[in-house]
């Protein structure tokens, strides 16, 4: 009977399962390692979890950068294309320099005019400043002026952040984004800082 309970008890031990860290298609990372234990019915493992944006980080290989930090705010910190593609293509390149403890920090904007067949989301270029607010995963990017898109400033609200996808094979990080205003709904990929030059005037083409 001992012998019995003490099999019980080892084989109802929680135990760790590691993922294989194989992705499908360049789409999907597989989950992180899940904890799993007895008191559970179902000890499959969950290959569709989430990726946990508060800090986790992608498998090694994703896109061509290997691990990424996505805790907030640091996550925006470097080279994002951000836009939506319908017909015509509608990107923007910004880059954003480390914000550290300072309120503001210096941003860039290209248009995107070496991109094929763009109608750039911003339609200016040069430099400028971003910053953060109360709202979690939120960017505000002061623009030169209203004609970039209307407006003086643009609020991104980033969720979903994961692997990139075919459409833009080189990027280390994609991402939902919606405007803050319209709720509009775009997205974004993060390339490495070398994609584009220090200033953001010229780019290599992302697609």
């Amino acid at each position: 009977m001992l012998a019995w309970l003490l099999v019980a008890w080892v084989g109802c031990d929680s135990r760790s399962v590691g993922s294989d860290g194989a992705l499908d298609s360049g789409r999907e990372a597989t989950a992180p390692d899940a904890t799993y234990d007895c008191a559970c019915a179902d000890l499959a493992p969950q290959d569709s979890a989430p990726l946990d944006v508060a800090g986790a980080d992608l498998a090694p290989g994703d896109g061509a950068g290997g691990d990424q930090n996505t805790s907030f705010p640091a996550v925006f910190e470097g080279l994002w294309l951000v836009g939506w593609s319908g017909g015509l293509n509608h990107f923007s390149w910004v880059r954003f320099a480390p914000l550290g403890s300072a309120m503001k920090a210096k941003a860039y904007i290209n248009r995107g005019a070496n991109i094929i067949g763009n109608a750039p989301l911003l339609d200016c270029d040069g430099e400028t400043t971003w910053w953060i607010g109360a709202a979690f995963y939120t960017t505000y990017l002061d623009l030169p002026s209203s004609s970039c898109n209307g407006d003086t400033t643009a609020a991104w609200v980033f969720s979903n952040f994961g692997p990139t996808d075919a459409l833009a094979p080189a990027a280390l990080l994609r991402a939902d984004v919606k405007e803050q205003a319209t709720s509009n709904p775009l997205y974004a990929y993060k390339f490495p800082d070398n994609w584009c030059d220090a200033t953001l005037t010229t780019c290599k083409k992302p697609f």
